[in-house]
């Protein structure tokens, strides 16, 4: 959260987030095979259009965006078997 990573049951969103209040939201979900996300800077590319077109600010790079996601896969990998994805 605000650029840190917290356990999931400290993980809090305001009730004035903007998401939840007006239902703005842009998405995009991605795979991973062998622990390597599948097309990451594709997704990303098509986040930030959206982000772009709907006007939603976030005050990160794509890049730093993209070095978060390697992050996150890095932080869990521990919670997961060899063949588990």
């Amino acid at each position: 959260m605000n650029g840190t990573f917290v356990p999931e049951e400290e993980a809090r969103i305001s009730i004035y987030d903007s998401a939840l209040m007006f239902g703005d939201m842009v998405f995009e979900m991605t795979r991973s095979f062998n622990k390597k996300q599948f097309k990451l800077r594709e997704h990303l590319e098509r986040l930030y259009t959206g982000l772009k077109i709907l006007r939603i600010p976030l005050n990160m790079t794509i890049e730093e965006m993209e070095e978060t996601c390697h992050a996150t896969v890095e932080r869990n990998d521990p919670v997961f078997e060899a063949h588990d994805e």
